[in-house]
């Protein structure tokens, strides 16, 4: 049993003379990890760079265009196109993307390498677990028969399993060091197997691009075969695109001559009807003196227009004004602006007229629109209203007033329903409200012949109307 214990004592020993000790080996490990990052982080980039300027490559192609698809500026497109291929070709002849892969392989192998290490300390670990309790197990065997082993031997046997459970310690804390290294070498193998997917891919975007089904250094032959082509063919284009620049000078040069004989020839037929044309001056000068007269009595005739509308506007207002004034006496309760006028200003050759607000001897006057609130405008807006449905030729026989108390307070509200009253003895008045305080004032001031007409429950024929009584 104590020839086992050495066993395994001397297996640990092995295994860290041959693959140092814990420290160095995590020291290792740490560098390998880093090492692999970059390596991670080279390969995307290139795969990155290689991918854009392959759909870079396809896109022009297809285009054929001489600006810029981003910033639109001109380019040369037959050096760019023989640009790219170079840039392709330099990248498909790299040998650097092969040396990533041979490295991934050698990350490999040594994954299994501490993988199989980390299997041989926990198979150790195990057996010194046994070893120890069998002898515990022989020691309280011996006891119990009341046999008593000798110290030498029992001390000797505690020593030996404290040093194995010291090693069985370390062993532990190099297997989880060796643990979470192989974690990371799975993730970083993860990490090339996508970087080699996309190479793949590249790959075999370049086939569909080239047309071939070759792969690898066959498909790099063929590459450098088909660039050599290409750039014959783009001299040959350089070539013609040079002639057809040299036609198209040529051309520039008798469509001048053309054009100078069309134009000698142009000249001659003006001439021979310029005796017809000096004719048609004259007639149209003459045409040209009697608009002018007729623009001028126009003008006469506007201007004589002009002011018989401000003339009749004038007669009619003045016709309005003392009903206005009463109106508005009625609906404003203003305890110093008791008038309104309707004062004309011209602005852009448009008669305008701006409602004032006077006091009683017109001494002090405000503009209404800028100075008054929104139920102060409202009354003056109905005040004028009602005194045109009164008094203009076309008077109305009916009027209809849908919500008019909109922002009026208690005593504008009041005041509107006593007017309202006093203009039904003349016409039909018919009002929409849902103020409930207006709807009071109007039933307090509504002759015996008014009616009330309440619309409830709508519906898709119409409101339910009832009439109250009472």
């Amino acid at each position: 049993m104590l020839g086992e214990i050495k066993k395994f004592e001397e297996n640990i020993v092995e295994i860290e003379s041959k693959y140092a000790e814990k420290s160095v080996i995590f020291g290792k490990i740490n560098k390998i990890s880093e090492k692999i990052s970059q390596i991670t982080e080279e390969m995307n980039r290139e795969a990155k760079y290689n991918q854009l300027v392959t759909l870079y490559f396809d896109y022009l192609q297809k285009i054929r265009t001489n600006a810029c698809p981003t910033c639109k500026s001109p380019i040369d497109y037959d050096k760019v196109i023989s640009d790219i291929m170079k840039e392709i070709s330099a990248i498909e002849k790299a040998e650097h993307l092969r040396k990533l892969r041979k490295e991934l392989e050698e990350l490999k192998n040594k994954k299994k390498i501490y993988e199989a290490v980390s299997e041989k300390l926990k198979h150790y670990e195990e057996e010194l677990k046994r070893i120890k309790s069998k002898i515990n197990s022989i020691k309280n065997e011996f006891e119990e028969k009341g046999v008593s082993l000798e110290e030498p031997l029992i001390e000797s046997l505690e020593n030996q399993l404290s040093k194995i459970e010291e090693e069985i310690k370390n062993v532990g804390e190099k297997v989880g060091g060796l643990q979470k290294t192989t974690f990371e070498l799975n993730s970083k193998i993860e990490e090339l197997k996508e970087i080699l997917k996309n190479l793949n891919d590249l790959e075999n975007q370049i086939q569909k691009i080239v047309n071939l089904t070759v792969k690898g250094e066959k498909l790099l032959e063929a590459l450098a075969k088909k660039t050599e082509e290409l750039k014959k063919e783009i001299l040959e284009l350089e070539k013609i695109s040079k002639e057809i620049i040299n036609i198209r000078k040529e051309l520039n040069k008798y469509e001048k001559i053309v054009d100078l004989i069309v134009g000698g020839r142009r000249i001659l037929e003006l001439e021979g009807a310029l005796p017809a044309i000096s004719n048609r001056i004259k007639a149209l000068e003459v045409r040209l003196e009697r608009l002018r007269k007729l623009e001028i009595a126009i003008s006469d005739i506007y201007e004589a227009a002009v002011l018989t509308r401000e003339t009749a506007i004038q007669t009619i207002l003045s016709y309005l004004q003392a009903d206005m004034d009463a109106y508005y006496s009625k609906l404003m309760c203003h305890p110093f602006y008791i008038e309104m006028r309707l004062s004309p200003e011209k602005e852009r050759g448009k008669p305008i007229y701006t409602t004032i607000a006077h006091n009683k001897d017109l001494s002090h006057s405000i503009y209404i629109q800028t100075r008054f609130s929104g139920a102060q405008m409202n009354s003056t807006s109905i005040a004028l209203f009602f005194a045109m449905c009164k008094r203009l030729p076309s008077s109305l026989k009916l009027i209809i007033l849908d919500d008019p108390c909109q922002s009026m307070d208690s005593t504008h509200k009041e005041a509107l329903a006593n007017l309202v009253n006093e203009l039904s003895r003349e016409k039909q008045i018919i009002i929409a409200t849902q103020d409930n305080e207006f709807k009071k004032y109007l039933l307090e001031h509504m002759p015996k012949e008014g009616k009330v007409f309440i619309f409830e429950k709508w519906n898709t024929e119409g409101p339910t109307i009832s009439i109250p009584t009472g």
